[in-house]
């Protein structure tokens, strides 16, 4: 927001003083609850698939992550295309060369958004910079899913190893974070000066994100549990 196109930037500093605009500054957790969400959705399909017929085979997979890719590479592909070819021209004034730098850079990367990569390659993406920079949330969650069926099997083969894999995961992802934060001199709030990094190497990154969502293959497997306890067995 502070660095769209705004003619003058310090009149912003007066939604600071409005309560309204917690909303916008909170919005740097809204990833979290969206991965959690859609890991927690994605396990719970997985959990079902593997008691319905008593494994999940590499072909399954292929399905999870083909059917996946389906319901959001055509609308993502549309919208980078259309911001690419089209918003530049949409409008005109003495800042409108700053919109363009949204997709200042797709002629060397457009192949990353192809890819589903774009938010690791290059490795820094600077905010509201690069190659359609904001399309990290659809590759971040597509590249999560790949890691969704191992969890999922690791819980059915065993359940201990499932909990012990999770709490791993958490933990080293958290280690991640930690050391990005210290590394980077990273602030609490995305409006910190010290947060230019924030987004190229802590917001944008899947492995970033993998605690959020190995919480929400966990809270599946305990609703797993609750409707198997709730469950009426055959008389």
């Amino acid at each position: 927001m502070m660095c769209t196109q705004t003619i003058n930037p310090w009149v912003i500093n007066q939604f600071f003083q409005e309560l309204i605009f917690a909303i916008v500054f909170a919005a740097s957790i809204v990833m979290e609850a969206f991965t959690f969400l859609s890991a927690f959705l994605s396990a719970y399909k997985l959990f079902c698939l593997y008691e319905a017929q008593g494994y999940i085979s590499f072909k399954d997979c292929l399905k999870f992550w083909a059917r996946k890719y389906l319901r959001l590479a055509p609308m993502y592909y549309l919208i980078f295309f259309c911001g690419w070819a089209i918003f530049p021209h949409l409008g005109a004034g003495p800042i409108w060369f700053e919109a363009g730098l949204m997709y200042d850079e797709c002629k060397d990367w457009w192949w990353a958004q192809l890819l589903m990569i774009g938010n690791i390659v290059p490795y820094f993406q600077a905010p509201n910079y690069g190659c359609f920079f904001w399309g990290w949330t659809v590759t971040t969650d597509l590249q999560l899913s790949l890691l969704t069926p191992l969890f999922v099997v690791i819980y059915k083969k065993r359940e201990w190893a499932g909990n012990l894999f999770s709490a791993l995961a958490i933990a080293i992802c958290m280690i991640f974070v930690y050391r990005t934060c210290i590394v980077w001199g990273l602030r609490t709030g995305p409006f910190a000066e010290e947060n230019w990094y924030l987004f190229a190497y802590l917001f944008q990154k899947p492995f970033m994100k993998i605690h959020s969502m190995a919480i929400g293959v966990v809270a599946a497997h305990v609703y797993m549990k609750i409707l198997d306890f709730r469950r009426i067995p055959d008389e």
